[in-house]
């Protein structure tokens, strides 16, 4: 393998996004992931299904993390995704009731995916992998409201 070094190199066309794009880094790995997350994420996403005590754990860990580095850890957007139907089985205000909770610890955003995405037809094997249909941009929705304290859902 032959290797090169430059002096200097250039970006062209130059990025769109100024600075740079936003990086989102997702998972909840204490060690590694979480570390990253406090280095170099604008956003931390963290998997509903953990629980709200366990959300709660993690981000404390991330706090330490960002405070090891020296960065302030509000500047770093914590989101959380899940299946939708099994978020909102119990009504819209159940629901909102319950992403109120994730809000107080500090998680802005949530993003939902309906678990019918993932459900193939009868016959057609393995739920382990979603169909093709479920890579659609629509299907994940932030709620951005419930982290001020708005309790609407737009």
């Amino acid at each position: 393998m032959r290797w090169s070094q430059l002096a200097e190199t250039l970006c062209v066309p130059q990025p769109i996004s100024s600075p740079r794009p936003r990086i989102m880094i997702g998972g909840g790995g204490e060690r590694k992931t979480l570390r990253l997350v406090a280095r170099y994420a604008d956003e931390c996403n963290l998997f509903f299904q953990l629980g709200l005590d366990e959300i709660r754990r993690k981000l404390d860990v991330l706090r330490v993390h960002c405070e090891a580095v020296g960065r302030d850890c509000g500047t770093v957007g914590r989101t959380t995704a899940g299946a939708g139907e099994s978020l909102s089985g119990a009504g819209l205000d159940a629901f909102t009731t319950q992403m109120s909770q994730y809000a107080k610890i500090g998680v802005d955003t949530v993003i939902l995916v309906p678990r019918r995405a993932y459900a193939r037809p009868s016959g057609c094997g393995s739920t382990s992998a979603p169909p093709p249909s479920a890579h659609r941009p629509q299907l994940a929705r932030p709620l951005r409201p419930l982290s001020r304290g708005h309790g609407s859902v737009r």
